[in-house]
């Protein structure tokens, strides 16, 4: 059921907003691409977010087949994983530490700023942008969402 393309960035944007808000509750903001226009429609719990829209989501959202979800980068694979996947190709010397890091609350803090620290801050946000935009065209198409870049 393909629509309108939609850029990748307003996709990411979405991801994004949908990753902030996580929350291990489940009561999270959403997004959803209405696949007949192309629109991404924020929702947040805070109800924020939703002021923007003229047009408020129906309540079933989630089951209506003209409504796809926005993943989170956790469903994408964009968490831990992609810091390993870093360390293994940048800082191989660092595994170690990296692993004892992640074992602890705050970690992605302390990731920073090692990453800082060792000027790597830079080529990290690289790897991540690139990464994140790898597993959005993935999921579009997977889910056959056309796309522009």
């Amino acid at each position: 059921m393909a629509g309108p393309a939609v850029f990748l960035d307003e996709l990411i944007a979405a991801m994004l907003f949908v990753s902030a808000a996580e929350s291990v509750d489940g009561d999270d903001d959403v997004a959803y691409l209405h696949r007949p226009t192309g629109v991404i429609h924020w929702q947040s719990v805070e109800g924020i977010v939703r002021e923007l829209y003229d047009e408020p989501l129906p309540e079933n959202v989630a089951v209506l087949p003209d409504y796809l979800r926005i993943p989170s980068k956790r469903e994408l694979g964009l968490g831990r994983a992609m810091v390993f996947a870093f360390v293994h190709q940048f800082m191989p010397y660092a595994y170690a530490e990296m692993a004892a890091i992640f074992r602890r609350p705050g970690a992605y803090g302390r990731f920073r700023s090692i990453l800082e620290y060792r000027g790597l801050f830079g080529q990290w946000r690289e790897f991540q942008d690139e990464g994140e935009k790898k597993a959005m065209r993935a999921w579009c198409r997977e889910n056959g969402v056309a796309f522009k870049e």
